[in-house]
């Protein structure tokens, strides 16, 4: 199945649908065409094959709420300690009160006043 890109009205990236959804939009008046591919040949008629098309209205699109999770704070801290900046695995962490802090410095108490 054919896929196409669509844009927002200000040029950025949506989502990817499929041609049949792509081709409803444009034949609507929702949408416009960017780019467009080979013709599609039927007995009612030639169309135009979109592979690009770009709304006319614009679509307020907030990603969904990510949850938050241990894997996700190591990734936003590229796995460093965000004490001392050590790298390491995850045993080496406790997470604590929205900072990361190393087990060293824990068990040494050599951890910053909050």
């Amino acid at each position: 199945m054919d896929k196409v890109l669509v844009l927002n009205s200000d040029f950025t990236p949506l989502n990817v649908t499929t041609l049949r959804r792509g081709f409803i939009l444009v034949q609507k008046g929702r949408a416009e065409v960017l780019k467009k591919g080979d013709d599609i040949v039927t007995t009612i008629g030639n169309f135009v094959r979109p592979v690009i098309i770009r709304l006319l209205n614009f679509v307020r699109f907030r990603p969904h709420n990510l949850s938050v999770s241990r894997k996700r704070i190591f990734k936003r801290d590229n796995y460093e300690c965000g004490y001392c900046g050590w790298e390491s695995t995850s045993d080496f962490f406790w997470y604590h009160a929205g900072k990361n802090y190393c087990s060293l410095h824990i068990a040494g108490r050599d951890t910053p006043n909050e």
